[in-house]
């Protein structure tokens, strides 16, 4: 058996050798694209020279249409594969590592990610998709000013994140450790290992108790417009940036699926 990043580089061997680009790799994946038009039962046969000459079964997942890689946190110049959105030539949408997709997004702005994701879903081209991108910007400054005029309700910008620790052991006072430490003064017994809800009050409030408001006191809170616009703004720009990278005709191989993109 070959290490795992042997595994990766002979992958990537045989199928350049086959005429395919490598545009990025994990450690059970490639993605791959290809100017002329790729044919199934080429496909399937790559799959089993890989498999063959690395162990690692492949095989085929689907077509895409187009894919758009997201760029590293660290480094926006640098598109990364854990991050991107793509649609199957069927219409289904794939998605990974985008806003929507984590635990402790609010309901609002997952909504809103997801409503932007629709939209640029309907794109069968890279000219198409410039459209929709432009489609969707105007529906995320609309949301904006919905958040703006303060008509989000409290109950759908709240966050839920996990306890670490106990709130008295934070060595800086975090969001949550605030939020914690106001439902145990409220009474409510909090743990590590516990989820914790609470709506952003004031982000830069110097009384750091007044940051945030728990679920428990969100009917005396008002919510932080700037902080949630910010957000909002974040995820919005997963989808509607037009300087991100897309990808047309490309394809990728797992251990497990192969994924193209037509």
């Amino acid at each position: 058996m070959l290490p795992l990043r042997a595994n990766s580089w002979v992958k990537s061997q045989i199928a350049e050798t086959r005429g395919y680009q490598m545009l990025h790799a994990l450690t059970d994946s490639l993605w791959l694209q290809r100017d002329e038009i790729m044919e199934e039962i080429d496909l399937l046969a790559l799959c089993a020279e890989i498999t063959q000459a690395t162990g690692i079964e492949m095989s085929l997942e689907g077509l895409y249409r187009w894919i758009i890689f997201l760029p590293s946190k660290v480094n926006p110049k640098r598109p990364v594969p854990a991050r991107y959105y793509g649609v199957f030539q069927n219409g289904e949408l794939k998605a990974r590592g985008l806003a929507y997709r984590r635990h402790d997004t609010p309901p609002f702005i997952k909504a809103v990610q997801q409503e932007l994701l629709e939209i640029v879903a309907t794109a069968h081209t890279l000219a198409e998709l410039r459209d929709k991108q432009a489609e969707a910007a105007v529906v995320l400054a609309e949301r904006i000013a919905t958040l703006e005029r303060g008509e989000v309700p409290l109950a759908d910008l709240l966050i839920a994140q996990t306890l670490s620790r106990a709130p008295q052991d934070y060595a800086v006072a975090t969001r949550t450790s605030l939020a914690a430490q106001q439902l145990i003064d409220e009474g409510i017994p909090v743990h590590p290992g516990e989820s914790v809800g609470y709506v952003i009050a004031d982000a830069k409030a110097r009384d750091r108790e007044w940051r945030v408001a728990t679920s428990q006191a969100r009917a005396k809170a008002k919510y932080d417009v700037a902080e949630y616009v910010r957000l909002l703004g974040v995820a919005g720009e997963e989808v509607c940036d037009p300087l991100r990278k897309a990808v047309h005709r490309s394809s990728k191989t797992t251990s497990r699926r192969l994924r193209l993109f037509e």
